[in-house]
């Protein structure tokens, strides 16, 4: 830009040649060079001020992307477990869960019903425990034991507490299973359809203790391509319920 100014300047006598005489011409010459020097002269602060400013924009606008991600998507140890019943607590439309482990639902069975006499609705979705080629994969792959009997305690439990619930409340509590469901993660969908929709996701890694799994928290607003891809996945189990 610079260069291009000051050229431009100390070209306009070439253009003006004809009609500039020969006593007039060098000092024409070295006027305009001067001109184009003073022109940079002064005009270099502007341009490195509209250059600095550019450049810190930029840097902020990467720093605040790298806030989103690291805000919208978080990862804990299952230590932090503690941390899932004020999580479940900020619910107010909908929770769902979907191939968690058991003891989830069962340890925060308080608040779930809590969060249905708030007019939440919970739908909990749970492998089919009828089906022994679905229990024997999954216990082999995660070295579990008796898994049909935990989800069928699990399942018992919600029935019972769907049965304490006032009959106008029976359609608050949804308790699904979904033979196809081999459980990689598990999903807990605070208010989905809502703008401030979270998924928490705790990834299931096979040989890995339980206690160092890592879990995500998805956000719709900061994350809306990731979380449309976790709700699809969602939406595609819950169609195949039974």
């Amino acid at each position: 830009m610079y260069i291009f100014i000051s050229s431009a300047i100390a070209a306009i006598p070439y253009y003006a040649l004809p009609n500039i005489s020969a006593n007039l011409l060098f000092p024409t010459i070295a006027i305009a060079a001067f001109v184009g020097m003073l022109s940079v002269y002064l005009l270099t602060p502007y341009f490195d001020r509209a250059l600095a400013r550019r450049r810190k924009a930029a840097e902020k606008q990467e720093t605040e992307s790298l806030k989103n991600l690291t805000t919208s998507l978080q990862v804990y140890g299952q230590e932090q477990l503690h941390e899932l019943r004020g999580f479940l607590s900020k619910a107010t439309q909908e929770v769902d869960f979907v191939g968690v482990g058991s003891e989830v639902v069962a340890n925060n069975i308080d608040v779930i019903m809590e969060r249905i006499e708030h007019g939440a609705t919970i739908r909990v979705i749970l492998p089919a425990a009828q089906d022994k080629e679905l229990m024997d994969r999954i216990e082999w792959t995660y070295g579990l034991s008796n898994l049909k009997g935990v989800i069928d305690r699990t399942f018992q439990l919600l029935l019972d507490k769907r049965m304490e619930l006032p009959s106008v409340d029976f359609g608050k509590l949804d308790v699904l299973t979904n033979k196809i469901l081999f459980p990689v993660y598990g999903m807990i969908l605070l208010d989905p359809n809502s703008d401030d929709a979270i998924i928490r996701v705790e990834i299931y890694l096979a040989g890995v203790d339980p206690s160092s799994r890592p879990i995500l928290f998805v956000g719709k607003k900061e994350q809306p391509s990731l979380f449309e891809n976790y709700y699809k996945s969602y939406r595609y189990m819950l169609k195949r319920c039974e």
